[in-house]
């Protein structure tokens, strides 16, 4: 086998990866599979992840999905009204006006319940962490087509806002460090609260000048007239849609939804036509990005046939209460996302600059 070279995934094979397991997540409560998807993107991103800024946030997507699942449990044990049969212990109950109660008999079923709900949101931050680690949201909109600019700087903008500030953080705990202020706890982390502020606000106007610069939301009559047809296209799209979820009339509902989808793509290509952009080292797409992002896809087909096949499988029944089962085929299917830990290639090195000797001047 030969050595692949150091370069840079196109950050939407990543993205369609993460997606892949996404949509695993949203499939089933089983905490086996739900923990099998944590487990094979941490383990992608521990091979895979860079020294970039980016890719300094995955812990903390870690505890924020832990702190989701803690407060799933407490808000189901408080206000789940003691449903199941299996009581566990009597906290005091409190009846609210209007029908509601809290506190009372905790049972099992409810714990299960708020964990098992609380553990797949928290496998889909997961993977959204696993994303924004692993892919640079600005090569992400560069990729993108010429007509959707303003959109997708508006979401890498979104995205990168929580790596941003998690690298905003270590900097200044980090300072504060060097000018020998050491704590732990609460105290020490209130002082942090006001300069994260402002580096935040600084950099949210420093980029807003800088779009402005760069001319981003000018809108002329070509953009508009195209951004109408796009805009037709969707509302047909959204009616032949629900036209389609009813039930009735299937033929109309078909031909409004092919419809609009055509309007939606002839405003595309047009607006693509009017926005003329260059690129300086256009990202790849290779063999690796199909490995990387069909191994998700592939994922997600194979936990939906499992549902097919054996529905109870990814929803483990509460009462009674059975031990939560994993077929060989949903294992394997996760499983196969873990294909990018080694079909990736692998990240170039960032260059150290504390290993630069000083010069003289």
């Amino acid at each position: 086998m030969t050595r692949q070279l150091p370069r840079r995934l196109h950050a939407g094979a990543w993205w369609l990866w993460a997606l892949g397991l996404m949509a695993v997540a949203t499939q089933t409560t089983n905490p086996l599979l739900l923990g099998l998807v944590v487990a094979v993107a941490g383990v992608v991103v521990a091979s895979r992840r860079g020294g970039a800024a980016w890719a300094s946030g995955y812990r903390a997507y870690l505890v924020v999905a832990a702190v989701v699942v803690a407060i799933r449990i407490f808000f189901r044990t408080l206000f789940g009204g003691g449903a199941g049969p299996d009581v566990l212990f009597h906290l005091p109950r409190l009846s609210i006006p209007g029908g509601l109660s809290v506190g009372g008999p905790v049972t099992a079923q409810q714990v299960l319940a708020g964990l098992y709900d609380g553990f797949r949101l928290a496998a889909i931050l997961v993977c959204v962490g696993a994303a924004n680690t692993l892919a640079d949201p600005r090569r992400l909109a560069r990729s993108l087509p010429a007509a959707l600019t303003g959109v997708a700087t508006s979401v890498v903008v979104a995205l990168s806002m929580a790596p941003q500030l998690v690298e905003s953080f270590a900097r200044i705990r980090r300072a504060r460090k060097l000018r020998g202020e050491t704590g732990r706890g609460w105290r020490s982390l209130r002082p942090l609260l006001v300069p994260l502020a402002e580096e935040t606000i600084h950099r949210a106007v420093s980029l807003a000048a800088s779009m402005e610069g760069r001319g981003y939301g000018r809108s002329t009559p070509a953009n508009r007239r195209w951004g109408a047809v796009a805009s037709g296209g969707l509302a047909l799209v959204a009616a032949g849609s629900f036209w389609l979820v009813s039930g009735s009339q299937l033929l109309p509902a078909g031909a409004t939804l092919a419809t609009g989808a055509l309007f939606v793509l002839v405003g595309l290509a047009g607006a693509g036509r009017e926005n003329h952009r260059t690129r300086y080292r256009a990202d790849r797409w290779e063999r690796q990005e199909w490995l990387v992002g069909l191994s998700g896809v592939a994922a997600a087909a194979g936990v939906y046939m499992t549902g097919a096949l054996t529905p109870g499988i990814l929803l483990p029944q509460l009462d009674p209460l059975t031990w939560p089962q994993l077929t060989p085929l949903a294992a394997i299917s996760v499983l196969i996302a873990a294909i990018p830990a080694v079909a990736a290639p692998p990240v170039p090195a960032m260059p150290n600059l504390r290993s630069i000797p000083e010069t003289a001047p």
